[in-house]
């Protein structure tokens, strides 16, 4: 499988943003950048991250079956969305270092970048 023109282009403009991005950092920063990126690292190789995507109890993704507002209850559809959700969370929280491990074709910051991006999403 390849990527396609659009693909290359903007993976290309992708690469070029997080040097650019990194650079400003490190003027920025300095010696700070280099210290979140060996914390990062330091989570990422103990296999840590994935306490912080577990959904803290009674959400929906954790799921909690509460019905939607201004409703009383939970209809048929809405509870296999939420039982579909329940289970995307539980294989997505099961497989982190699969879809980061999947990555080491990545550079190290890119792999970092990648981590703090599913943290901040939750998803």
């Amino acid at each position: 499988m390849r990527l396609s023109e659009a693909g290359i282009k903007a993976q290309q403009e992708y690469y070029s943003r997080t040097r650019d991005i990194e650079k400003n950092w490190k003027k920025r920063f300095r010696t700070a950048t280099k210290e979140i990126r060996e914390s990062l690292t330091t989570l990422l190789k103990r296999g840590e991250l994935s306490d912080g995507l577990k959904p803290p109890p009674g959400t929906t993704r954790a799921g909690a079956q509460t019905p939607a507002l201004g409703r009383v209850d939970i209809g048929p559809a809405a509870r296999q969305r939420k039982r579909d959700l329940v289970i995307q969370t539980e294989a997505f929280v099961r497989d982190h270092e699969r879809l980061l491990g999947s990555r080491r074709h990545l550079p190290e910051r890119h792999r970092v970048r990648l981590a703090c991006r599913l943290i901040r999403s939750g998803t």
